[in-house]
């Protein structure tokens, strides 16, 4: 009953801080774009631009460069002289869709990570005892609290993932210009993973914690109570996948 407590509780804390974050960026008017062209609308209200009309690829000052490489580039869209590519000032264009692609990434990661570091922990403080009086058999619970580590894993695996397919592993300039729906996609995407990884590592931890006790008396059965954790991560693996399926599907161009 007071794990199902403490996991309850957890849950709703990394619920609550995601909802914050998301109305607190919502309070800024730098993520608005009214009419979903990636261009944020202080941008356009600055440079004469229509907020209500999708006009990024437009060129209005003949330059060669769309208005959305000029907010890239932080030039002037009705200056010939100052186009992108130009010796203007570098900018990072933060729109609602590069919000919700980093909450989405952070997600996918931190929720398996503590997950797995709450598994560890359990693990290990029965282990630890059991290491005391019967030296022997170390080896035997450093497998057991190394299972519940693989939740963090594969959440590495999907952070990493969402960072390629989204071009920004060789810096943050493919997040610019990112539409809200395409960060939506992400930010669901990462879901799977990241609420899977953390259930799946804490009560995998229980179950390796109750392994010990196993290796205690049996330790010929080690093998048993492994299979038994594994039953438990198979969760993280469906989650995984899930989460790897809808960021391959993620819509090109988006």
């Amino acid at each position: 009953m007071k794990s199902a407590k403490v996991l309850g509780m957890l849950i709703l804390t990394v619920l609550a801080l995601s909802l914050l974050a998301i109305g607190v960026a919502g309070q800024s008017s730098n993520f608005e774009d009214s009419d979903d062209d990636g261009l944020p609308d202080w941008w356009e209200l600055k440079n004469n631009l229509d907020v209500n009309n999708d006009d990024a690829d437009e060129d209005p000052d003949g330059d060669g460069f769309s208005n959305m490489e000029e907010f890239k580039a932080d030039s002037d869209p009705y200056d010939p002289s100052s186009f992108a590519g130009s010796d203007t000032k570098k900018t990072l264009g933060i729109t609602w869709g590069v919000v919700y692609a980093i909450l989405g990434a952070a997600l996918a990661f931190t929720l398996p990570a503590v997950g797995s570091s709450v598994g560890v922990w359990v693990t290990g403080t029965a282990g630890a005892g059991l290491t005391a009086e019967e030296p022997e058999k170390f080896g035997k619970v450093m497998l057991l609290q190394a299972l519940p580590m693989t939740q963090a894993i594969y959440g590495f695996l999907v952070f990493f993932l969402i960072l390629i397919n989204l071009n920004v592993i060789g810096g943050l300039e493919g997040f610019e210009g990112l539409s809200t729906p395409a960060g939506l996609w992400v930010l669901f995407a990462s879901l799977p993973i990241a609420i899977a990884g953390l259930v799946s590592g804490i009560f995998q931890g229980y179950v390796c914690s109750a392994g010990v006790g196993i290796l205690a008396k049996n330790p010929e059965d080690v093998s048993k109570a492994m299979i038994l954790a594994i039953m438990v991560e198979t969760f993280a693996v469906f989650g995984l996948l899930c989460s790897i399926f809808m960021i391959l599907w993620f819509p090109s161009g988006a």
